[in-house]
């Protein structure tokens, strides 16, 4: 009865470990999706198909007018929240920014929420959906 015992925590654990581990990998590729995504004349598609990228990006999704300067230290991604299987994950995120376009300064802090799976050695995002 011991030796079960040890046996299920020992696999429970190591179940707990290899989730977390999958957590902070695709939390740390969201991360990536996001960034690649909110910037202008940048290969996307290593990361996420069109529709992704054109829900992503500030100037696709039509809130300026204008191309911008993307500002890394204006973009702040935090709680990312990946739920997830082995090849893929629903991920929820918030973001805020605030970035030039024509010398007027435009921003939005935004609720994330993408499917994205494994594909070619990448994160790759394929469905988003943005809340204000």
């Amino acid at each position: 009865m011991k030796k079960k015992l040890s046996l299920l925590l020992f696999l429970l654990l190591l179940f707990l470990s290899a989730y977390t581990a999958g957590f902070i990998w695709i939390r740390n590729g969201v991360q990536k999706i996001i960034t690649i995504g909110m910037q202008t004349d940048i290969n996307f598609a290593p990361y996420m198909n069109e529709q992704a990228y054109d829900k992503l990006n500030p100037l696709k999704r039509g809130l300026v007018q204008s191309p911008y300067r993307y500002e890394p230290n204006k973009h702040k991604i935090f709680s990312i929240v990946p739920i997830h299987s082995f090849f893929g994950a629903y991920v929820y995120a918030r973001q805020s920014f605030s970035f030039v376009a024509d010398d007027h300064r435009f921003g939005s802090v935004e609720t994330i929420r993408m499917r994205v799976k494994w594909k070619n050695g990448h994160w790759h995002a394929e469905e988003v959906e943005i809340n204000p």
